[in-house]
């Protein structure tokens, strides 16, 4: 998945999607265009995905060079079957793609409207476009976050359902002052909301 900053700069993301639930983790790796190594892959997607959620019983990736080496040799010993997709088969991954490009529309409308530039400013990026995604999509009546986490994850001051901090003006204000990291944190959040409508 490939996206640019504000300054036409693009970069490279890892988007890892369950087949089942429906849930997405994207991940920068780099900036720049090519093929990432298999190695960088398999980092994010240890890093990412099995810290908090174990190894799955199976993956299935596209042809790309950086999904075979040792991205598949790797969790191949961790006891994970790797399959890849056919050739001129897109449509056996249709679903990872059609979750990267809603996140990637979503991403590139943040981008614009708040002109996001630079690595960190793109990591964060990812990271609240995907908690977005995964907290608005429906599947079954319920969004792949609370599929995958039992209820809906707990939300920042200010965010609805979170009484417990309504009345700590201290977060309040850290929420809405654009100096902040959590403020712009909260700012490209409210952003992508807005534009996953």
């Amino acid at each position: 998945l490939y996206l640019a900053d504000c300054d036409c700069v693009e970069y490279m993301f890892l988007n890892m999607t369950c087949l089942g639930t429906g849930f997405q983790v994207v991940v920068l790796l780099r900036a720049g265009h090519g093929t990432p190594t298999s190695l960088a892959c398999l980092d994010a997607f240890t890093q990412h995905w099995v810290s908090w959620a174990g190894y799955p019983k199976e993956v299935v990736t596209d042809r790309g060079l950086n999904n075979r080496g040792g991205f598949c040799k790797e969790l191949t010993a961790a006891g994970v079957y790797c399959a890849s997709i056919g050739l001129e088969a897109p449509y056996q991954l249709g679903k990872v793609e059609r979750h990267g490009d809603i996140w990637k529309t979503i991403a590139a409308k943040v981008v614009e409207n708040k002109s996001i530039r630079g690595s960190r400013a793109m990591s964060t990026l990812a990271a609240e476009v995907t908690s977005v995604v995964n907290e608005k999509n429906r599947v079954g009546g319920s969004s792949p976050a609370q599929w995958v986490l039992g209820k809906l994850p707990r939300y920042g001051a200010g965010e609805r359902g979170s009484d417990e901090l309504a009345e700590q003006y201290g977060c309040l204000e850290e929420r809405v002052d654009p100096t902040t990291i959590f403020g712009e944190r909260m700012s490209i959040r409210h952003e992508a909301k807005k534009a996953y409508v």
